[in-house]
């Protein structure tokens, strides 16, 4: 037997309200138009009478598919996946649902992504990101889309953001490594094309002269990525070069467990013979052995406070832009300790 579609009009039924009742609860911009009790009694029919809104209908009806994109350089990073649960949380809150799509600067499926944003219609962009010349940013602002996305240090100009405080947070990095008597520091910089590269790379290069240190250029190895094997290759790099150091800084967790894997093979203790430090904070920065010293960036809060900026932006379309500063925090573990040796 074919399965019965079950109607708005059959909650409003069960529950002996009118259906335009109905409509309100399951609208999250109207629900505080119904009590409490009544929304309680809704919600409780629609989920045991198994009703699903039709959703082209709803599209046709309000202009409005209710869909946001979230965009990512690359979904299989760890380092997002915070930034994606927190933005989908408050999004499904405010009943928006979320699409994931991985935009892959580097082999142009940037474009790909553009193509869906248009014809799906998005109600909005979330962008997990900050690059350089984004195609999409341009895209959005003609299109009017509601947009609004990550940024580091800088406020972006006519867009809401998160701005995640990576001048802070490489300052204490720096701090720590030098109160515990390194002075020579090598460091593993990300791609330049990313604005969390250059200005984490511009950051620690300034922390360590404003500490009285010389900066050495042969002490800096520049990755493509943000990969274990970025930061892996990059580590050999600098023990091949025979430049002494005593503490690494990597551009981010991912980078720093390359990092590991490279000194072990060349039978170096961390942090007996080299302290290593790591950005972001991710969930195997605890795991691995020693315990990697990080720095949190609160990327959970970062993506669900992204997707309150732009849900408030799809319904105040005249609202200006704004921005949220979240500040970082040092989390010192085992893979740092005191300056013994220079390799």
């Amino acid at each position: 037997m074919a399965n019965v579609r079950i109607t708005l009009r059959d909650v409003a039924e069960h529950v002996g309200v009118h259906p335009s009742t109905v409509s309100r609860v399951l609208n999250s911009e109207r629900r505080n138009m119904v009590s409490t009790e009544v929304v309680q009694r809704v919600t409780k029919a629609a989920c045991e009478l198994g009703y699903r809104p039709n959703w082209s209908a709803l599209k046709l009806r309000t202009d409005r598919s209710d869909m946001i994109g979230v965009v990512v350089t690359d979904i299989t990073n760890p380092v997002i996946l915070p930034t994606i649960r927190g933005a989908e949380d408050a999004l499904m809150e405010a009943g928006f649902v979320s699409i994931i799509c991985g935009s892959d600067f580097w082999n142009g499926r940037i474009h790909q992504v553009i193509d869906m944003m248009l014809s799906c219609r998005f109600d909005g962009m979330l962008m997990a990101y900050n690059a350089a010349d984004d195609p999409i940013l341009e895209i959005c602002r003609r299109q009017d889309i509601p947009v609004t996305r990550m940024a580091r240090n800088v406020a972006p100009p006519k867009t809401s953001a998160v701005i995640l405080n990576d001048t802070l947070g490489v300052r204490w990095v720096v701090d720590h490594l030098v109160s515990l008597g390194h002075r020579r520091i090598a460091l593993i910089s990300g791609g330049q094309h990313f604005s969390s590269g250059r200005e984490r790379h511009r950051s620690v290069l300034t922390a360590i002269s404003e500490r009285g240190l010389t900066i050495d250029p042969g002490l800096i190895a520049f990755s493509e990525g943000y990969s274990q094997e970025d930061g892996r290759r990059c580590c050999e790099e600098l023990l091949d070069r025979g430049r002494p150091f005593t503490a690494i800084v990597a551009v981010n967790d991912v980078s720093a467990f390359g990092c590991y894997e490279a000194l072990a093979a060349r039978g170096l203790r961390i942090p007996e013979d080299v302290s290593v430090t790591g950005y972001n904070d991710i969930r195997y920065a605890n795991v691995v052995s020693p315990g990697l010293t990080t720095v949190n960036c609160r990327l959970y809060e970062a993506g669900w406070t992204m997707a309150r900026m732009l849900v408030d932006r799809i319904r105040r379309p005249g609202a200006a832009g704004w921005h949220k500063i979240m500040q970082p925090e040092l989390v010192i573990r085992g893979s740092t300790g005191p300056a013994r040796r220079t390799l």
